[in-house]
């Protein structure tokens, strides 16, 4: 198990609105509803199909610009 120092408890404390202590101890749901009256809408969470590029910290992935071979042969496809 980890644990947090001051800094990053303050830092989600200012980002969240909530304390570790009280994120640790919400549902999953009530946490989703508190983020979404902070900050006015739903948290997005991203699935990714090729998890070897998530670890090793692809760029295109955080940015959300790794096009697929299918999107690809699409858009060669209309040409």
């Amino acid at each position: 198990m980890f644990k947090l120092n001051d800094e990053s408890k303050r830092n989600i404390l200012n980002n969240t609105g909530l304390t570790v202590e009280q994120i640790t101890a919400m549902d999953v749901d009530d946490l989703d509803q508190a983020l979404k009256e902070k900050t006015g809408k739903k948290p997005l969470f991203k699935v990714f199909d090729n998890l070897r590029l998530i670890g090793r910290g692809s760029v295109y992935l955080a940015l959300g610009r790794l096009i697929s071979t299918s999107k690809i042969d699409k858009r060669i496809a209309k040409i």
